[in-house]
């Protein structure tokens, strides 16, 4: 069941149309084309010092499942989109290539663990509301959008578990050693600059390679980051402790 093509064909089959346009949405949820931009506008939304670590995490997160994907080497299911013959507008038959088009290794989903990834940081960290309805809000679109994928027919149901699991593994041993440094984001970094060259020889590639770049750049700009940000908070605290001893004589 878990690698049976015969239950993706049968997901995807008795998909409606109209409800695979909405998990071809879903799907989009779960894509560097939606985490990406989300996570550089969290980044620089502020100085907080656990967003700060989210680019590591999911850069490092997005390596690990090229690693994975070209060392295990299973195929896709060779199964038809329930969008495949359907007369779609121009812009969305374009999404709808974008998001089946894949040539890459079908184990583990890597929507699966970037979903896992990103929105389990939004649960653990952000500040909105309670971690109690953020986990609430967003496990049941974790699953809606690993969901998506088999009925799309580009995953096996065991791909979408096992990214999962990885996903979750992955995210708990970050932030566990997150915990660990006083520069988290730098160490963030350096980790996903590790896995982004593994993932560079072992699928080398634009888009890996590219990965890399980003992440061995990132490397040096937080330090100079971390370095001005203390900088600023030493100066602060001068200031501060030169005008209340001022007060109190």
């Amino acid at each position: 069941m878990l690698f049976d093509a015969e239950v993706v064909e049968a997901v995807a089959g008795g998909t409606p149309t109209w409800l695979a346009l909405i998990f071809l949405l879903f799907s989009y949820l779960g894509s560097i084309y939606v985490i990406g931009p989300a996570m550089v506008y969290v980044y620089f939304r502020g100085d907080d010092r656990l967003t700060a670590t989210w680019p590591g995490i999911v850069l490092g997160g997005y390596g690990l499942f090229v690693i994975l994907k070209a060392l295990i080497n299973i195929s896709r299911p060779d199964v038809a989109s329930p969008l495949a013959d359907v007369g779609l507008p121009p812009l969305v038959d374009q999404l709808h290539v974008l998001a089946v088009g894949f040539e890459t290794g079908s184990f583990p989903s890597g929507h699966a663990i970037a979903t896992v990834v990103f929105y389990g940081l939004l649960i653990l960290d952000s500040d909105w509301k309670t971690q109690r309805l953020r986990l609430f809000l967003l496990f049941p679109l974790i699953l809606l959008v690993g969901y998506s994928r088999v009925t799309l027919g580009v995953h096996f149901v065991g791909d979408i578990i096992g990214g999962f699991l990885i996903g979750a593994l992955y995210l708990g041993g970050m932030v566990y050693l997150r915990q660990q440094y006083l520069q988290p984001a730098q160490v963030m970094f350096r980790v996903a600059f590790l896995i982004a060259i593994g993932a560079a020889i072992v699928e080398p590639a634009p888009d890996t390679i590219g990965l890399a770049v980003i992440a061995g750049v990132s490397v040096p700009l937080q330090q100079k980051l971390d370095e001005f940000q203390n900088t600023e908070a030493s100066r602060y605290r001068r200031v501060s402790r030169y005008v209340r001893d001022r007060l109190l004589s």
